[in-house]
């Protein structure tokens, strides 16, 4: 017989490496403010946020220290991601909101999502090979379910969660929905930007 079988209801996440110009002149400027009397004053976590690991201005970090060439990277690859998952978005009616993130050793950060936004993702400024990695969980809890009682001899970490290892100028981008969370980091630092992008019609 001919049987085929399909992949029905994949979830993409866009990885990608930057240029090592913007990956060095990112790194100089977060480091230089995260170490300046003005980015001590500055990066105090809100009273509303629960996460030791999570710092947030009044304003998009990116735009805040002028970061114009990581701004340019993620915006192309925000049009390349919107048109994979079948979406036509320009460039110029993406709005970003970023954050920054600060792993010291052991810390860790519990499953979550974005939602309602559109895309979201994580730009690494320092990690390593043993940074906490970025780990997706399986969307679906009924497939989850259905695992666990008729395949439970398949039910591991590959079958349920799939990890992308941080490391130093590789940006991460997927769909706000996905669940996803922060193994315990190993490294001494494990520094990011996280964003969320928005698309406003003109």
């Amino acid at each position: 017989y001919m049987f085929e079988i399909k992949n029905f209801f994949p979830t993409m996440v866009g990885i990608t490496e930057v240029d090592s110009t913007t990956r060095q002149n990112t790194y100089d400027t977060v480091m230089t403010y995260v170490n300046s009397e003005r980015g001590n004053s500055e990066l105090i976590q809100p009273s509303n946020e629960n996460l030791s690991t999570t710092f947030h201005l009044n304003q998009d970090i990116i735009k805040h220290l002028n970061l114009n060439e990581l701004n340019d990277c993620i915006l192309h690859c925000a049009v390349e991601f919107s048109r994979r998952i079948g979406v036509k978005r320009k460039r110029e009616n993406f709005n970003i909101y970023s954050w920054l993130n600060k792993f010291e050793k052991n810390q860790l950060e519990h499953q979550h999502t974005h939602l309602p936004h559109f895309i979201s993702g994580v730009y690494y400024v320092v990690a390593d090979e043993n940074s906490g990695t970025l780990a997706f969980n399986d969307p679906c809890p009924v497939r989850i379910f259905w695992n666990q009682i008729h395949c439970s001899e398949l039910v591991s970490d590959e079958i349920l969660v799939q990890t992308v290892q941080p490391k130093s100028g590789r940006l991460v981008m997927f769909p706000s929905w996905q669940p996803h969370f922060v193994s315990k980091n190993n490294s001494q630092l494990r520094m990011s930007i996280a964003f969320n992008l928005e698309y406003k019609d003109s």
